[in-house]
């Protein structure tokens, strides 16, 4: 049994010598120990001596959320078979091989400081059996708020980087690795460290292997196109994102209706993209942002069955909830069902019978501007149809009189159109007539007597 001692390095050009390997050519260094011979394999819980004779170090409780913070960036954000556990606290304030690992303050550290805070091993061949970790608060003000001051060392920035070392990550110091947890310099105010870097996680996932604990959602095993999850408008919650894996959801579209599918999530724990496809399982349209949140949308679709595909970025894993909308494009109007010519005496009334329909989520004062076209070429304008209070889904039927003077005149084919308008607030039945742009036509064939 024998010990190292693996340190961070004090401020940006102070360097320290180190016990341990070269630069891994991977963008990481292996110090040549691990703990996979334990079938945790993590061998030990860490405990925790809340000590820190700085005011801004903050409560007990402080301290230790802060050097708990680093344990969840390894254990989750690091994806690898290997998990920090925090076994409580202690009153312990010495480096010393005792079947635990700690944690602590010390205003004398040993070996005289010279580093900002140090990882002590006790290695048995390639097994590593404890660590130590100890910060110098002899030389250095600690913070636990969160926000450190140019005069302070952040607790969580420090623990995280040291935790790497209990792993059994080396420290680097290529300029090209400035940006990494596992970077050998450290400053006052600085707080990068507390996210790993992909070469960090590289790292433990090349010593320790790629495990997951995520659970999939209760709508797998919906992998592909074939056995996409059939949903309907509205919010489906309590969905979820594991490595390597993707969510379909198939939908259908009436003709002519406008679809958008959200997904919400939080882009911090793990990013997340969105995808729309056709009936032929043609992408429509993508949102791949590094934000919280994706949307894709079609305007005026044909009908048919569409597609949603939810995918983790870089084997991400996240929870999310997704979103579908469908809402008719254009007006709210639309189907002329068709014309009754009546027979008899003159004037003629030719019949004219259009149908309002509401396509939106709420009820709607409806009105449709009608032109007819006669088979002798004569048109008339603005015919008017109105009904109030339609509810959604619901349609309504009018028929309106064209009286006209001359029989002879309708005789043939009559072409009539009826443009929609959706007003809202009285009054309802007057013009203006703002066409939507969407217009349905018909005709008829009129005889007379």
């Amino acid at each position: 049994m024998r010990f190292t001692r693996v340190s961070l390095i004090a401020l940006a050009g102070f360097l320290l010598v180190l016990a341990g390997s070269a630069q891994d050519a991977a963008g990481f260094g292996l110090c040549g120990y691990d703990w996979t011979w334990k079938a945790s394999p993590m061998g030990e819980d860490y405990r925790i001596n809340p000590n820190c004779v700085d005011s801004a170090a903050g409560t007990d409780q402080e301290q230790i959320d802060a050097i708990s913070l680093g344990f969840t960036e390894w254990s989750t954000t690091g994806g690898a078979c290997f998990d920090f556990t925090y076994a409580g606290t202690s009153t312990g304030t010495s480096v010393t091989f005792n079947n635990q690992n700690l944690i602590y303050f010390d205003t004398t550290p040993p070996d005289g400081g010279g580093y900002i805070a140090a990882n002590y091993h006790w290695v048995s061949g390639s097994n590593m059996t404890e660590s130590d970790i100890v910060y110098n608060d002899q030389s250095y003000t600690w913070s636990s708020t969160g926000t450190p001051t140019s005069t302070q060392m952040d607790v969580q920035n420090i623990a995280t980087h040291e935790l790497g070392h209990t792993l059994c990550l080396e420290d680097l110091y290529n300029g090209s690795d400035s940006s990494k947890t596992m970077y050998g310099y450290a400053n006052s105010g600085e707080t990068y460290k507390r996210t790993l870097h992909p070469d960090d996680i590289a790292g433990i996932q090349d010593i320790y292997g790629v495990c997951s604990d995520c659970t999939d959602d209760g709508y797998e095993e919906n992998d592909s196109f074939a056995t996409a999850t059939a949903i309907s408008a509205g919010t489906v919650n309590s969905l979820q994102i594991c490595a390597g894996d993707q969510d379909y959801f198939s939908f259908s579209v009436p003709d002519g209706y406008d679809v958008q599918v959200t997904i919400t999530f939080t882009h911090a724990s793990g990013n997340l993209s969105l995808y729309l496809n056709d009936p032929g399982y043609t992408m429509i349209d993508s949102s791949v942002t590094t934000t919280d949140n994706e949307t894709v949308s079609g305007a005026g679709l044909s009908a048919g069955t569409y597609y949603a595909v939810v995918a983790g970025v870089s084997s991400a894993e996240n929870s999310y909830s997704l979103t579908l909308s469908l809402t008719a494009s254009g007006d709210t109007l639309h189907t002329v069902l068709g014309c009754v010519p009546d027979s008899g005496t003159l004037p003629y009334t030719l019949q004219l019978w259009p149908q309002l329909c509401n396509d939106d989520w709420f009820t709607r004062r409806l009105h449709g501007k009608i032109n007819v076209t006669l088979a002798n070429g004569t048109t008339y304008y603005n015919w008017r149809a109105g009904a109030t209070n339609i509810a959604p889904g619901n349609c309504y039927n009018t028929p309106f009189g064209v009286n006209l003077p001359d029989v002879g005149g309708v005789h043939g084919t009559n072409t009539f159109t009826l443009i929609g308008t959706d007003i809202t607030a009285a009054p309802y039945n007057q013009p203006p007539y703002s066409p939507s742009g969407d217009t349905d036509s018909d005709s008829c064939t009129t005889v007379g007597n």
